[in-house]
């Protein structure tokens, strides 16, 4: 007797891809002979930042921000201290700082230090280009445990699409290890330019998730 992806693969292209999903996304997500990050924890969402193939971390809420352990762990993103000041720099230059008017009142401006110094004093809790370092080398900004709803899952921001895909993989492989069948993923996707609007999508059923992973 065929199986029920066997026979699916007869029905039709689109009918072909829903089973090579499927059997994919029973495998385990790419680079993940490590732990998975903790998705599926029963307390308030953990953060941390995660990453496809490299060890991911997670820090406690109140110890500083997903910005702040970017800064603090540059080794560990593969950043080097140029590229970190030059970031701090195009973050200094924004608009919001309004340096012109600093000077004019004789107040000191902010420059890429100044920059650097207020992430250490969690002063500044984000900074899209200091971001984009770790976004642009695959690297999502995730929450992992349990929503104010309730449901089980995972918040990811980030700009690349094999990352989120590779996390939902990840997510929906956590929660059927521990027997959970709803879960939700907010996905939060950018592109590398600031003024950029991101794109939103709430991942709370699996026909949303698939959808997802045909784009």
């Amino acid at each position: 007797m065929k199986s029920f992806i066997a026979y699916l693969t007869e029905i039709s292209p689109f009918a072909q891809w829903v089973a090579r999903n499927a059997e994919k996304r029973k495998a385990p997500a790419t680079g993940s002979s490590r732990s998975p990050f903790p998705w599926m924890m029963r307390a308030n969402t953990v953060p941390g930042w995660w990453h496809p193939t490299k060890q991911w971390f997670t820090f406690a809420h109140g110890k500083g921000y997903h910005v702040t352990h970017l800064v603090n762990n540059l080794s560990k993103f593969g950043i080097s201290e140029k590229e970190l000041m030059d970031a701090a720099a195009e973050e200094a230059s924004r608009a919001f700082w309004d340096n012109d008017t600093r000077k004019k009142r004789g107040h000191k401006i902010v420059d890429a230090e100044h920059v650097i110094r207020m992430i250490h004093t969690e002063e500044i809790d984000n900074s899209f280009p200091i971001m984009m370092l770790a976004y642009k080398r695959g690297w999502l900004r995730a929450y992992g445990g349990k929503f104010h709803t309730g449901d089980f899952g995972g918040t990811i921001e980030g700009t690349d699409k094999k990352s989120m895909k590779a996390a939902i993989r990840e997510i929906e492989q956590s929660a059927a290890m521990v027997g959970i069948d709803d879960i939700r993923i907010d996905v939060t996707e950018r592109k590398p330019t600031n003024g950029y609007f991101p794109k939103f999508a709430v991942l709370n059923s699996k026909f949303k998730r698939d959808a997802y992973m045909r784009q």
